[in-house]
């Protein structure tokens, strides 16, 4: 058994997942049992990912996700600054946005530091 230790994750939802991704040494999700997670913690992230199946369900309703988008952003947000107060000393913990770049592609940019986000004119939590 090859055991390594995951120096950097971060948050991102995605269908079924555990909402915590590392790079190191390639793309992978991480079980939040792994980083020591407690198990209430684990269970947020795991219903954060689970909303979007609701944005699917409603990805025509451009109404519905600009009413719900920003509520899911500040979930993700606050979870953030929790398993970064869990996981402190163990671990950096990020976040991932997305967004267009200077071309106008949509591409995934991981923010370690909340005042990143804060440049942006973001919170990094609610």
């Amino acid at each position: 058994m090859c055991i390594v230790r995951i120096q950097r994750v971060y948050l991102m939802t995605d269908y079924s997942s555990s909402s915590l991704w590392t790079d190191e040494p390639c793309h992978v999700m991480v079980p939040a049992e792994t980083l020591g997670l407690s198990a209430p913690m684990a269970e947020a992230l795991e219903a954060w990912s689970a909303e979007l199946f609701e944005f699917l369900e409603h990805e025509d309703d451009p109404e519905w996700l600009a009413a719900h988008r920003p509520r899911h952003e500040a979930e993700g947000r606050r979870l953030w600054a929790l398993v970064r107060t869990e996981l402190a000393g163990r671990c950096e913990v990020g976040y991932a946005t997305f967004g267009p770049d200077d071309r106008g592609n949509h591409v995934k940019r991981v923010v370690w530091d909340p005042a990143e986000l804060l440049e942006d004119g973001c919170s990094p939590s609610a």
